[in-house]
């Protein structure tokens, strides 16, 4: 897609009879991100929601975009209050990334609709060294450090979203591990089918994670390590027993699988 394909993308805000396929949206490009009960609780009932809080990115009738914006007043002390914006979530379809679409839902239209709202402070949510990160850096957002407290209350419904958004935004996995990948959380076995693939044959190679529930929280370590300390942490996941890794048939998988897991690992705690 060439620019001036880019610059016929259709940017314009809310309208209640694109609700469904907003969540379908997000739910691509996130993966399990949630339905639309929580998106109207996120959105329509926030106390300060408009139509223009929400841009879309459409072409061809599609939604190919998507940025939120959330305002609150702030009360600093010795100042009184001030009137700020939130960045929420933001999206762009997996065929139409890297071709500065997020610039456009970002730059050129969310944050001037929350300068023209009287926002004085724009906040916004990244992960760490992520390329969103890092391009936000550039375009002058300085990082504020607070504490984050994060339990898990249920581990099988977290492990299998994100095990099932990793496995299909990974070719090479998709590659390795044919039709279904199998995820064991202390015993309850979890079994995920990738769409659109067809059925293999019953004594297919197969590749099983084993995590025990008592790993996630040292999970969460790994969130800031480098290449040395995933394999520092995986590997004392793994002699503890905590995670463990089960390859059935080929021997020559076991290398390229090996390979494999301290990324998945990480990508838990991303």
């Amino acid at each position: 897609m060439n620019t001036r394909e880019l610059e016929k993308i259709l940017i314009r805000s809310y309208s209640g009879d694109k609700e469904q396929r907003i969540v379908e949206f997000l739910n691509l490009c996130y993966g399990a991100w949630g339905d639309l009960k929580e998106w109207k609780w996120r959105n329509v009932l926030y106390p300060t929601f408009e139509s223009d809080n929400i841009v879309m990115a459409e072409t061809g009738g599609k939604i190919v975009g998507y940025g939120a914006l959330f305002f609150r007043d702030l009360y600093i002390p010795h100042v009184g209050l001030l009137h700020t914006a939130t960045l929420g979530d933001a999206a762009v379809h997996p065929k139409f990334r890297g071709r500065g679409l997020y610039s456009r839902i970002t730059y050129e239209t969310r944050m001037p609709i929350a300068k023209s709202k009287g926002a004085g402070l724009l906040f916004l949510h990244t992960q760490k060294g992520s390329v969103t990160h890092k391009a936000n850096k550039k375009r002058g957002f300085v990082e504020v450090h607070y504490p984050v407290y994060i339990k898990v209350i249920n581990a099988k419904v977290v492990l299998e979203a994100e095990l099932k958004e990793f496995v299909e935004r990974d070719g090479f996995l998709r590659k390795i591990l044919g039709e279904n990948f199998d995820l064991d959380v202390n015993g309850a076995n979890i079994t995920i089918s990738l769409k659109g693939e067809k059925e293999k044959p019953a004594d297919r190679t197969v590749v099983r994670i084993v995590i025990d529930e008592k790993a996630l929280p040292f999970l969460v370590k790994l969130k800031a390590s480098g290449k040395a300390g995933v394999m520092t942490y995986l590997a004392a996941l793994l002699i503890s027993r905590a995670v463990k890794l089960k390859l059935i048939h080929t021997a020559t998988l076991i290398t390229q699988a090996v390979r494999e897991v301290p990324r998945f690992v990480r990508y838990l705690c991303t």
